[in-house]
């Protein structure tokens, strides 16, 4: 975790996701909070959709944090305005 967070703070988001997934992978007992992380690293790699999937996960682990919840709203209607219209 600590070489994730790490690489994270660095700027290293691609490699950071990479840790990050491993962690996942490789142990059944890891913070919730990696999937809020991972989805941060996609946003400052502006892969949006990806953040999104992320953020909508920690937030159903997270039980509806206001932050996680801002920030796939804020996804979300940019996602629905580029797509000229509104999802239903």
């Amino acid at each position: 975790m600590e070489l994730a967070d790490k690489l994270y703070e660095n700027g290293n988001y691609a490699l950071a996701i990479r840790e990050y997934i491993k962690i996942m992978e490789t142990s059944d007992d890891y913070p919730s909070y990696v999937y809020y992380n991972i989805g941060l690293a996609y946003l400052r790699l502006n892969d949006r959709k990806m953040a999104l999937n992320y953020f909508r996960i920690a937030n159903d682990l997270f039980v509806n944090d206001i932050e996680i919840t801002n920030l796939i709203n804020e996804l979300s209607e940019k996602d629905e305005k580029s797509q000229g219209g509104v999802k239903v």
